[in-house]
């Protein structure tokens, strides 16, 4: 009896830990992610607004 109780609580730790690291791969992962899709965005803003301020500055009205 205490053998197979012994058992299940180092199997569930196990469970535990294993899922505990997923989790935390994952999230690692899921923040790289979102790390990049910012980088990305924040780029395409910037070069957004230089190709406008080009855009004004060749034209000769302004």
């Amino acid at each position: 009896m205490q053998i197979r109780k012994q058992q299940r609580r180092y199997y569930f730790f196990y469970t535990w830990k294993i899922l505990k690291i997923r989790y935390l791969y994952y999230s690692y992962q899921k923040s790289e992610s979102i790390k990049i899709a910012k980088k990305l965005l924040i780029r395409r803003v910037i070069l957004r607004n230089i190709q406008r301020h080009n855009a004004f500055a060749r034209s000769r009205n302004f």
